[in-house]
C-alpha cells in the first residue's frame, strides 16, 4: 500500500511533474482548467488547496488517475550509463516504472498476480561474492550454466516481473522497485536485444540482492562501486565462467581470430557485444 501525501505541497508538487512529463507549460494548463497562472502556481506550491472536482479535472487533462495526485511514488532504483546524468529521461523512467508498478500493485492485492518471494542467502561485497551470487541464482532455477534462452521467464520464476517500453535513445537502461513481496524490473525498449537482456539481468540483480535497502544507493563512490557489483552478477548470470571458458576452448579449433570466437558467444549467450568482450567484463 502506497503511502498517502500529507501536504498540500506535496500534492502540488505531483501536480508539477505530471505537467511537465505531459508536455504542458503553466499557461497552458491553467488556460485548460480555465483558471488563472498564478492559481496554478500556487497549487503548485502548496500555497492553494484543490477541490475535488478541480483535481480530477487536472487528472482528466494530464491522463492520471486522481489516486495518483494523493499517492507517493515507489522509491526506484535507476541504472543508467556511468559518468551520465540526465534528470529528464530519469524522471521519464520513474513515471513510467511508477504506472507499471501500480497495475501490478493493484492485480497483487486482488489475488491475480502472486510470485514466490526469492533473495540470495550470500552477501555480494567483493567481485568473487558476485559471481557466487549469480551461480546461487542459477542453481535457484536449476538451469545450469548454459545459455539461458527466455530470461523473462527467468526473472519471474525468480520473483521479478519484467517490462520493456522505449524509453527513448537517452542514457537510462533501467530501473527496479520492489511492490511487496514482488520486484518490477522496467528496462529500455530502444536498446537492442542483446543490451536489454544484460539490462534485465542488472535488475535482476538489484531485486535479489534486496537493493531497494541498500544505505549507499543514490550518489557517489559508493553507489558506483555497488552497481559494479550489480554489473559482475548480471554478466556472471547470464554467463557463467565455466560455460564461457568450455565453450572458449572449443570454438579456438573452429575460428583463428578471438574476435570472430566474441561475436560467436554474444550471439550464443544473446548478450550485446560489449558484454562479451573480456577486457570489459568480470570473467577474464
Amino acid at each position: 500500500m502506497r503511502a498517502r501525501l500529507r501536504s498540500w505541497a506535496a500534492v502540488g508538487g505531483r501536480v508539477a511533474a505530471a505537467r511537465e512529463l505531459a508536455g504542458f507549460s503553466q499557461r497552458e494548463l491553467a488556460e485548460r482548467l480555465d483558471i488563472h497562472r498564478s492559481a496554478l502556481t500556487r497549487v503548485e506550491l502548496g500555497q492553494r488547496q484543490l477541490d475535488a472536482l478541480e483535481l480530477a479535472r487536472i487528472a482528466e487533462l494530464l491522463g492520471r488517475t486522481v489516486e495518483w495526485f494523493l499517492t507517493a511514488p515507489a522509491e526506484t532504483l535507476v541504472s543508467r550509463r556511468a559518468g551520465i546524468s540526465a534528470d529528464h529521461d530519469v524522471q521519464r523512467l520513474e513515471d513510467a516504472l511508477d504506472r507499471v508498478s501500480r497495475d501490478v500493485e493493484l492485480l497483487s492485492d486482488v489475488g491475480a498476480l502472486t510470485l514466490a518471494a526469492t533473495g540470495l542467502q550470500s552477501g555480494v561485497t567483493t567481485l568473487a561474492e558476485a559471481e557466487a551470487g549469480a551461480a546461487e541464482a542459477r542453481a535457484l532455477l536449476g538451469c545450469g550454466d548454459g545459455p539461458l534462452v527466455d530470461l523473462q521467464a527467468a526473472v519471474e520464476r525468480l520473483g521479478l516481473l519484467a517490462f520493456s517500453l522505449d524509453l527513448g535513445p537517452g542514457v537510462i537502461d533501467g530501473g527496479y522497485l520492489r511492490v511487496g513481496q514482488t520486484g518490477v524490473a522496467l528496462v529500455n525498449g530502444a536498446a537492442i536485444a542483446g543490451r536489454r537482456r544484460v539490462n534485465l539481468a542488472h535488475e535482476l540483480g538489484h531485486h535479489l540482492l534486496a537493493d531497494e535497502y541498500t544505505a549507499d544507493v543514490g550518489g557517489g563512490s559508493g553507489r558506483s562501486d555497488r552497481e559494479a557489483l550489480i554489473d559482475a552478477f548480471a554478466i556472471h548470470f547470464l554467463m557463467p565462467r565455466t560455460s564461457v571458458i568450455a565453450r572458449w576452448a572449443e570454438l579456438s579449433g573452429e575460428w583463428d581470430h578471438p574476435r570472430q570466437r566474441l561475436i560467436v558467444l554474444a550471439a550464443e549467450y544473446r548478450v550485446s557485444w560489449s558484454a562479451a568482450v573480456p577486457t570489459r567484463t568480470p570473467w577474464s
